[in-house]
C-alpha cells in the first residue's frame, strides 16, 4: 500500500485548558488540524500551514506527540506526525469551509463526553496533554 506523509497538530491553549478542534468534511468527526505534507515540507512546518489554512490561526509548536500510521479509505496508508502546539496571542481563528464543516474550542471534559464524536486515538491524546500540563 502506498504511504502519504501527513501532520496533525493538537492545538492547546493553556489559558483557557481548552483544544482547537475541526468538524473533519470527509470523516464528518471533530479532530486537530492537519493534512498532507507539500514537497521539500517537513511535519512541523506542513503542521503550522495546515492549522492556519483550516482555522486561521498562528501556533507554535511546542514538541511532537506520536507517528501513526492508519490506513486511509483503504486505499493507502496515513504516517501521521502528531505535535502538540499553543496558539500565538490576539487571534480570531477563521472557518474554511473548504477545508472544513467547522471550528470550535473544546474543554477536555467536553472531548472525553459520551457525545463527542472523535476518535479514541484524539481522546488518548488530548488528556494526555493536559495531564503534563497539570504536572
Amino acid at each position: 500500500m502506498q504511504r502519504h506523509l501527513v501532520t496533525s497538530v493538537f492545538v492547546f491553549n493553556p489559558e483557557n485548558q481548552k483544544f482547537l478542534m475541526i468538524k473533519h468534511k470527509k470523516v464528518g468527526k471533530w479532530l486537530q488540524p492537519g493534512g498532507h505534507l507539500e514537497k521539500g515540507e517537513k511535519p512541523h512546518e506542513a503542521g503550522i500551514r495546515e492549522v492556519f489554512e483550516e482555522t486561521g490561526i498562528n501556533v507554535r509548536i511546542m514538541n511532537q506527540l506520536a507517528i501513526s500510521e492508519y490506513i486511509s479509505e483503504k486505499t493507502h496508508v496515513h504516517v501521521d506526525f502528531s505535535y502538540l502546539a499553543y496558539p500565538l496571542e490576539n487571534q480570531k481563528e477563521t472557518v474554511n469551509h473548504g477545508e472544513t464543516d467547522g471550528l470550535s474550542w473544546f474543554s477536555l471534559k467536553e472531548i472525553l463526553s459520551d457525545g463527542f464524536d472523535t476518535f479514541e486515538d484524539v481522546r488518548f491524546l488530548c488528556k494526555k496533554i493536559q495531564s503534563e500540563f497539570s504536572s
